[in-house]
């Protein structure tokens, strides 16, 4: 099992997910989108903390795309999980430097 404290955690892509970088743009997004309507307001500071507590939980989800010399990679992602506004389109393509996930 890779180190997932240091700066050299990464994964390689199985042969399923070798086709999504090569796919992928800004019309074929493949993303899909789990929404939830509360009852109740949010407290933005009780949600940050709580992304934060369990990031470190799941260093998997943790990650960004690169581009190798020969194949596309997972490497773990530095600093915090950002929590964003829900003003764009929500089921927009991924940015080379985002992680693979969103919290709107």
């Amino acid at each position: 099992m890779p180190n997932i404290q240091t700066n050299d955690f990464w994964l390689r892509l199985d042969n399923a997910a070798k086709i999504y970088p090569a796919i992928k743009d800004n019309e074929l997004t493949s993303v899909f989108r789990v929404a939830v309507v509360l009852k109740d307001r949010i407290k933005a500071k009780a949600m940050l903390e709580a992304v934060h507590e369990i990031e470190n939980r799941f260093p998997y989800y943790k990650v960004r795309l690169k581009t190798g010399f020969f194949w596309y990679y997972l490497e773990q992602q530095q600093g915090p999980v950002p929590v964003e506004a829900d003003l764009q389109t929500p089921c927009r393509a991924f940015r080379k430097k985002e992680l693979m996930f969103r919290i709107l």
